[in-house]
């Protein structure tokens, strides 16, 4: 079997892991890697066909900018052929694979992410036909979560397409790197009155640090000792600053997923509540050191477990209801912690290229 990957977000290395499974299982994969003009990008495999053929301009207007990335892809792949395209978003890389099924026939899957729901859908409604063009061609489409999924069923979905397109949606989430779950934890945590908070995510309004710096000065308020170790590249000059001001707030720089283990393992409770989350494989790589998480309601993570079974969803604007949360999870026995070191392996990388195989067969027919 032969898939083309279309993936303008190569340059993330949760993919890499993926076709790197999906190559064991025996698929013969080319990437179709496109970027805006100045990306930095040196090919580290021949499969990889790179193309910066688009301006920062051009993402302004969404179909000039597709004209100019369908025009690379014929120039890249004009000899080759697939049995199925996968594309790893609906409207940056799914019109991409819809262009090639409607050429020349090849079934494609379609992948629904972040910016696909918060900034296309909700954001530039006069794009929602033709995301909804692409989905319905799709042969699948995967969704990362099951928040995700509804909200677009219920919210952009019409209810003349609703039935077609719930028929073949599914919830795929990402996987982690396997180096988290090979180093589970053997020692139970210290506990010397300290509450230890950690967050893991680029500083920036979106993770919604201050938000989690606010629900720490309430629970220091209400007495207990509290710090938090934010750890992320600083993607806001604002937020950075006003954490820097903050005593029990301690800000590091991204770390080697070595340091990051050692990090989980000294603290206590994860807390994330972002605005918006594809997934959020953070989260994950937490639990697989026995961290129960405080994730944001009706966002990415949310879903995977009920509430309360691996940590607790919040509303990324409510402060005090953040705290609340801290203090359910920081609750949680070793024995529930233990439990949630298990359910860190769901997200095994195999397990995930497995299931991506059988949705290509299925597509194929």
């Amino acid at each position: 079997m032969k898939v083309l990957q279309v993936c303008s977000y190569y340059s993330s290395p949760l993919y890499k892991l993926l076709f790197d499974k999906l190559h064991e299982k025996g698929i013969e994969q080319d990437v179709f890697y496109f970027a805006v003009r100045g990306t930095n990008y040196t090919a580290a495999s021949p499969n990889v066909r790179f193309s910066e053929c688009y301006g920062q301009l051009d993402r302004v207007f969404y179909k000039h900018k597709q004209h100019k990335v369908m025009r690379a892809f014929c120039e890249l792949f004009s000899e080759e052929k697939y049995d199925v395209v996968h594309a790893h978003s609906l409207f940056a890389n799914g019109y991409v694979a819809y262009e090639i099924k409607k050429e020349i026939g090849t079934p494609y899957i379609v992948a629904v992410r972040n910016s696909d729901v918060n900034e296309f859908f909700a954001m530039r409604p006069w794009l929602r036909r033709c995301g909804l063009e692409i989905m319905e061609n799709a042969n699948a489409v995967v969704f990362i979560s099951e928040p995700y999924r509804q909200r677009v069923l219920r919210d952009f979905v019409p209810a003349s397409k609703k039935a077609s397109i719930e028929s073949k949606s599914l919830v795929i989430p990402n996987g982690i790197n396997e180096l988290f779950l090979a180093n589970s934890p053997v020692e139970s945590r210290r506990n010397d009155g300290t509450m230890r908070l950690v967050q893991v995510g680029d500083i920036s309004k979106n993770k919604n640090q201050l938000g989690t710096m606010k629900a720490c000065h309430n629970l220091r308020e209400r007495g207990y000792d509290v710090r938090l170790r934010i750890i992320g590249k600083v993607k806001d000059r604002k937020v950075f600053q006003k954490l820097t001001r903050c005593s029990f707030v301690d800000l590091y720089p991204p770390m080697s997923q070595k340091n990051l283990i050692a990090e989980y393992r000294m603290a206590d409770v994860f807390v994330m509540p972002s605005h918006h989350e594809t997934f959020g494989l953070s989260y994950v790589e937490a639990m697989s050191q026995g961290l129960p998480v405080v994730y944001t309601k009706d966002q990415g993570f949310d879903g995977q477990f009920r509430n309360g079974e691996v940590g607790y969803a919040v509303n990324s604007s409510d402060f005090k209801g953040i705290a609340d949360a801290i203090l359910l999870a920081s609750a949680m026995s070793a024995q529930k912690r233990s439990t949630i070191t298990q359910y860190a392996r769901i997200f095994r990388w195999c397990d995930i290229a497995r299931r991506y195989v059988a949705l290509y067969c299925d597509s194929i027919g």
